[in-house]
């Protein structure tokens, strides 16, 4: 008789084929010839919780590693099998818009309306987001999100004097890049008589 091929490690995809930096992202792999005690690594970081569900199939999680396209490799007793560019690591980006804001009220009048700020993720992964102001009189809704959102500006002006006041709101997003953003805003509180001033710039 005669042998057949030897058998040989091959990756022939990955799904997802993207995820954060931080890693911790459940992957399939499918390929040929994955025997029982397989390794993987991205980029040449290992692989966690690899399970070796058939010759075929391999479930993993994704290490933490830099941004970028990486090569996904199984190596098991048959040898190693890679497959370039299989898996792209991604980092969210914090993108605020705009960076100020001016309100004008009157003395004992209405409070402005709510003006808008654009919350959005400049790349990929997932954008989980906070904001928090240093002012008693400037709220933000909602305070919360994950990536694309509109946050409303809210300004109270119970209790305010004539003048001027200066708030800040505060944007975080842990891991994002571009962490945190400030966007400043500005009250303007005038006197009956005097009219007010503000609006968006």
């Amino acid at each position: 008789f005669s042998f057949g091929a030897v058998p040989s490690v091959a990756v022939t995809s990955v799904t997802p084929s993207s995820g954060p930096i931080a890693g911790g992202t459940a992957v399939a792999i499918t390929g040929t010839d994955f025997l029982s005690g397989a390794t993987v690594s991205f980029g040449g970081s290992p692989a966690t919780s690899v399970v070796v569900v058939s010759s075929t199939s391999i479930t993993c999680v994704t290490p933490a590693h830099a941004a970028g396209f990486v090569t996904v490799s199984v190596t098991d007793t048959d040898g190693t099998g890679s497959l370039v560019n299989a898996y792209l690591y991604t980092n969210p980006i914090l993108d605020v818009s705009p960076s100020s804001l001016g309100f004008g009220a009157v003395l004992g009048g209405s409070n402005p309306a709510s003006q808008n700020i654009i919350v959005s993720n400049g790349d990929g992964g997932t954008l989980s987001w906070s904001v928090s102001s240093d002012e008693s009189w400037l709220t933000a809704s909602p305070t919360s999100g994950i990536n694309l959102d509109t946050v409303a500006a809210i300004v109270n002006i119970a209790g305010l004097a004539i003048g001027s006041y200066t708030g800040h709101l505060t944007f975080s997003a842990s891991g994002a890049t571009d962490s945190p953003q400030v966007v400043t805003v500005t009250l303007v509180i005038a006197s009956s008589g005097g009219g007010g001033t503000g609006g968006s710039e």
